[in-house]
């Protein structure tokens, strides 16, 4: 029986992507190749044993409220159209 395969992008900082990148490449040298979603994988694995450590790590980051990301999401622009979850192709690409 195969593994269901499920598409998602997560967005995260440059800094984190280097981070992640760097770690794979150290891996690599030491003859460990694997893929950035197999590295995320086996971080989630690892962390799930140490959750009180990442609720902690966690604990000690400034509130959402000071996210940049978070306040524009706050804000959300005007459009001038009453539904944009209908109409957002018209809006966006004149369709």
């Amino acid at each position: 029986m195969s593994k269901a395969v499920y598409r998602t992008t997560i967005k995260v900082s440059r800094s984190t992507r280097e981070r992640l990148e760097n770690l794979r490449i150290r891996l690599q040298r030491r003859g460990i190749a694997v893929t950035l979603d197999a590295l995320i994988g086996a971080l989630i694995d690892i962390v799930g044993d140490k959750e009180l450590e990442l609720l902690e790590k966690l604990l000690k980051l400034p509130p959402l409220e000071e996210d940049e990301a978070y306040k524009k999401l706050s804000r959300p622009l005007k459009w001038g159209v009453t539904d944009s979850s209908i109409r957002v192709d018209n809006v966006l690409y004149g369709l």
